[in-house]
């Protein structure tokens, strides 16, 4: 079993009103860290396409394209977390 660690994904650029800034997320490699949208339940995958049901937004209103997230390592994971989001930071417009 691969060792999960912990990696804060943010934008390259500043995040206006009603988007999100940055992420801690559970992730097996950079790479995968950079799929996961801040939004995302468990390991739910970034794939610009789905609704993340707030006022009628799509995932691309609020977040960048997952091949423009900034990744960088914070640590190891404890044991027994999942992949997936563990904190993120939304600017509430």
């Amino acid at each position: 079993m691969s060792v999960l660690r912990l990696y804060k994904i943010e934008r390259p650029n500043k995040a206006e009103y009603d988007e999100f800034e940055s992420a801690i997320v559970c992730a097996i490699s950079p790479s995968e860290a950079r799929k996961i949208h801040p939004r995302a339940g468990s390991g739910f995958p970034w794939n610009n396409q789905y609704d993340i049901g707030m006022w009628d937004l799509k995932a691309s209103d609020v977040w960048v394209a997952a091949e423009d997230v900034k990744v960088t390592y914070v640590g190891l994971a404890a044991k027994g977390m999942a992949p997936g989001v563990v904190l993120s930071d939304f600017n509430a417009g």
